[in-house]
């Protein structure tokens, strides 16, 4: 090969590595964009309280942060309709939760969120679909057995078993036990039998999402200060609790304790 070919190929070789260099830059700025859709990792629960008083809908929802984002802004689907923006108009980057209240029962709902730059665009997108509330047909309470209903205060030592009747269709149970002078909870457990003892921690520890609703917690109770007992049938719309993204919660009535 004569020199004048050599440095013409040379040349021609230099320019191509160019243009693919930057075709290559290109296409990791577009899957880094698409790779924050995918990290959103947003998260959504809707959450059934079927209180004796009254049915409340709300739905949990958490996202991942997003590099290069100035702030968020969020959406909300129901039955198909339009995007209907939810919380702020500007969600700070700080922020990753938000609770959207006083929904249906008998509706489907989307959740969608952006992530937006400072020039006001769009670099990543998350989304959750079909969910739809279990309603309080499909979850009864449960009957808590052995013990006096109220207004009789139950005498019970610190190693005490207490139990409640089986509901069909549940998924799993969870016993609350607040301390009625301080009025906090002490006592919070998880368990898919029918009975629990108040000396043991929980069974099950669920997604942070459901913990928010339904809190781990072992305080012990007080010595002489009477106490409220309450079970909660739950039932998901996946059986696997830790991917669940429905809820429903039924209260039992109370009864309460005191420590001897």
């Amino acid at each position: 090969m004569n020199s004048t070919l050599f440095q013409k190929t040379k040349k021609y070789l230099g320019i191509l590595l160019i243009f693919s260099s930057i075709f290559s830059l290109n296409s990791c700025d577009k899957n880094t964009s698409l790779l924050g859709g995918n990290n959103f990792n947003l998260q959504a629960l809707i959450v059934t309280k079927i209180l004796p008083e009254r049915t409340n809908v709300s739905a949990t929802l958490k996202w991942s942060s997003i590099g290069g984002a100035a702030h968020y802004e969020l959406y909300r689907k129901q039955d198909g309709g339009a995007e209907i923006p939810i919380g702020d108009s500007k969600i700070t980057t700080e922020k990753t939760f938000f609770v959207d209240q006083n929904l249906k029962q008998d509706s489907e709902y989307e959740y969608i969120i952006h992530a937006i730059n400072l020039n006001n665009k769009v670099i990543a997108s998350g989304t959750v679909k079909n969910l739809k509330p279990i309603t309080a047909n499909e979850l009864q309470p449960a009957t808590i057995t052995g013990l006096k209903v109220p207004p009789d205060v139950n005498v019970i030592s610190r190693t005490a078993n207490l139990s409640w009747s089986s509901v069909p269709g549940s998924d799993l149970y969870y016993s609350s036990i607040v301390n009625d002078q301080s009025g906090k909870q002490v006592f919070g457990m998880f368990t898919k039998e029918t009975t629990i003892n108040i000396n043991k921690g929980s069974e099950f520890k669920p997604t942070e999402l459901i913990q928010r609703e339904l809190p781990l917690l072992d305080g012990g109770l007080a010595n002489s200060v009477k106490h409220s007992f309450t079970v909660y049938t739950i039932k998901f719309n996946n059986p696997d609790a830790q991917k669940a993204s429905a809820i429903g919660i039924r209260e039992s009535e109370k009864v309460n304790l005191i420590t001897g």
